[in-house]
């Protein structure tokens, strides 16, 4: 990666950018979300301001028996419960289709770890082959035409790594991937290591990828009605951490969600 490319995690802009700030999808997005609140905490802003459109949400590790509310740990009604909740924050937005779910179930799930050890969970060969299964169940889904949005995987949770991972296969396959800023990790110290894990991703696709700044005046009030929406998965102190990165990332005073896009 060029020596402009490690400014980015400082929220600098680096010379390729264009200067236009109103950029917006050529062709509809299919978006990935590791787990059902991904997406929505770490693109709402964009979301809100249709630069998605038609937008057709996708949770992976959609079963999950993970609640900071909720007063169980069935992950037949934790997961029916957070759909429910992904169901209502894309009802507000027109050009947002219903999401769909691949079902696959989430680390602690599959793995038998507690929530806070799949931060801390080591490469391993049965990723790559997640990836793979994720890969092909996601491929019938996919619009033609239709970009895919898949998280960066910042913080190292292993299901954004997978999910991560099975974008790539899709890149490799003639899909056109662009890749977003996972919050709330890119405001948890992880800012600095945006540029290594960009790089990553462009040795894992073979192509070079390009920040975008998405300013929005609107990102705000899209955390507040994703806190509202996934109550479930809510804690005290969320909203600062999911504003903090965006006021970091500002352009002409407006908040900014980032996304990286292939170089032509």
């Amino acid at each position: 990666m060029d020596q402009s490319s490690a400014d980015v995690g400082g929220g600098r802009r680096r010379d390729t950018l264009k200067k236009s700030f109103e950029w917006k999808a050529p062709a509809g997005v299919a978006a990935l979300s590791p787990h059902c609140d991904d997406l929505a905490f770490s693109l709402g802003g964009a979301i809100w301001d249709r630069r998605f459109a038609p937008l057709q949400p996708i949770g992976i590790f959609s079963h999950s028996a993970f609640s900071y509310r909720l007063r169980t740990t069935d992950p037949e009604v934790v997961s029916r419960e957070r759909k429910a909740e992904d169901c209502r924050f894309y009802f507000r937005f027109p050009w947002a289709r219903p999401p769909r779910w691949l079902d696959r179930p989430d680390a602690p799930l599959r793995l038998g770890i507690d929530y806070l050890e799949a931060v801390r969970v080591k490469p391993d060969p049965a990723d790559e082959a997640e990836a793979r299964v994720i890969a092909d169940l996601l491929r019938p889904m996919l619009d033609p035409g239709f970009l895919v949005l898949a998280p960066l995987a910042l913080g190292g949770h292993v299901d954004h790594r997978i999910v991560r991972m099975a974008a790539g296969l899709l890149v490799n396959s003639g899909r056109e991937v662009i890749f977003y800023e996972d919050l709330p990790y890119a405001g948890q110290g992880e800012v600095e290591k945006i540029p290594e894990t960009v790089a990553a991703v462009e040795q894992e696709t073979g192509r070079t990828y390009r920040p975008q700044w998405l300013p929005s005046v609107h990102l705000e009030a899209s955390r507040r009605w994703g806190l509202e929406c996934y109550a479930s998965q809510t804690f005290e102190a969320l909203l600062e951490l999911l504003l903090a990165h965006p006021r970091n990332l500002a352009q002409a005073g407006k908040p900014c969600e980032r996304i990286w896009i292939a170089a032509p």
